[in-house]
């Protein structure tokens, strides 16, 4: 992250759980990192052509190149995703230590307009989901670009996606490429 300004912080583990059997680790692995998709093809997005658009109810929408998505101050921090289907003790979680920009920048510089009342993420696949306008002014909903401190891979939303605390994985939308506010 070329402006990281805030690191994750982890915290020590603790000792007593050290070598207990069938217990995983506190950051999941990217290759071990589960993923589902609506769509049978992972879309392939070129950089070249990428934008980042943050739009709709706003004073001043504006496009991000994925470089000047790199130059904004980011953070770091862990998040948990479960895939809403996850039986308990099932393998569709995992952690990652994930990088990038906070969706409430994006909107305040694009300068909110009253009206509104959720955030729609749209993807290149054509897949949008939305969270309340609330939700995504969380200081931890991100636009992420990197996993784990390498670019997103793929299958994990190459070259960003959403991350929303605390709501499972079919919300923060992958290949991400743009954020609008809905109307009431």
């Amino acid at each position: 992250a070329r402006r990281l300004v805030r690191r994750a912080a982890l915290g020590a583990e603790d000792p007593r759980l050290a070598g207990v059997e069938g217990l995983a680790s506190r950051i999941t692995p990217n290759d071990r990192h589960y993923t589902v998709d609506e769509s049978l093809l992972k879309p392939y997005v070129d950089l070249r052509d990428w934008r980042l658009e943050i739009a709709g109810n706003v004073a001043r929408p504006f496009a991000l190149t994925y470089d000047e998505l790199l130059d904004l101050e980011s953070v770091e921090q862990p998040h948990t995703l479960q895939c809403i289907s996850n039986e308990v003790g099932g393998p569709l979680i995992g952690t990652a230590v994930w990088t990038g920009v906070m969706v409430r920048g994006l909107l305040e510089r694009a300068g909110l307009k009253p009206g509104s009342f959720e955030v729609v993420f749209r993807s290149v696949d054509g897949y949008s989901d939305s969270v309340a306008l609330a939700k995504a002014m969380d200081p931890g909903t991100l636009v992420a670009y990197l996993m784990n401190g390498n670019s997103l891979p793929r299958d994990h939303g190459y070259p960003a996606r959403v991350l929303v605390p605390e709501i499972y994985g079919m919300k923060n939308v992958k290949w991400l490429r743009k954020i609008g506010r809905a109307h009431v």
